[in-house]
C-alpha cells in the first residue's frame, strides 16, 4: 500500500493523514507540520499508528532545528529525532504493521534576506519568553514530498 503527500509553502495546519485496511487491521499514517516558526516549517512529523493505540513518531528536523535547543525539548520524548535530508528513509514499526516513509524531495527557503521573527509557537508550550531570532531561508522549508509504503509487519 502506497501514499504520496506534498507540502508546499503556505499550506496552513499541514496534515496528510491516510487510513486504511490492511489484511484486516485498520491503521494510520502520514506526514505533518510538526514545528514552525513564524509560519515557516522547521520539522515535520512522520507517524503510524493501529487501531486506537497511540502513533509512532518520527520528526524530522532542519539543521536550524536540530541546533534549537528549546524545540528539542518542546519534542522531547515524543518520538524519533532525524535530520531531514533527501533521501531519507524512516522506518516506523506498530506490533502488527510496518511503515517505510522516503523524502523524495526537499526545497528549502529562496528569500535573498533573513527574517526577524518572534518565536510565539515555541514560547507558549514552553511558558516563558524567548528572545527574537533570525530565521535565515536555508532553515526553513518550502516544499516537501514523501512516499510512504504500509505492509504487514
Amino acid at each position: 500500500m502506497k501514499f504520496t503527500t506534498a507540502f508546499r509553502e503556505g499550506a496552513e495546519d499541514y496534515d496528510e493523514a491516510f487510513t486504511f485496511e490492511l489484511n484486516g487491521l485498520t491503521g494510520r499514517c502520514g506526514v505533518g507540520m510538526g514545528v514552525e516558526v513564524d509560519g515557516h516549517p522547521v520539522a515535520f512529523d512522520v507517524w503510524l499508528s493501529e487501531g486506537d493505540a497511540d502513533p509512532v513518531v518520527t520528526f524530522l528536523l532542519t539543521d536550524y532545528a536540530l541546533n534549537n535547543e528549546d524545540i528539542l525539548t518542546v519534542l522531547g520524548g515524543s518520538g524519533e529525532v532525524m535530520r531531514l535530508s533527501e533521501g531519507q528513509i524512516v522506518r516506523l514499526r506498530t506490533d502488527s504493521l510496518r511503515l517505510e516513509a522516503t523524502v523524495d524531495s526537499i526545497d528549502y527557503g529562496s528569500q535573498m534576506r533573513s527574517i526577524a521573527i518572534r518565536r510565539t509557537f515555541l514560547d507558549a508550550l514552553l511558558r516563558r519568553p524567548e528572545p527574537d531570532l533570525t530565521l535565515n531561508p536555508t532553515d526553513y522549508i518550502t516544499a516537501l514530498r514523501t512516499t510512504l509504503r504500509v505492509s504487514p509487519a
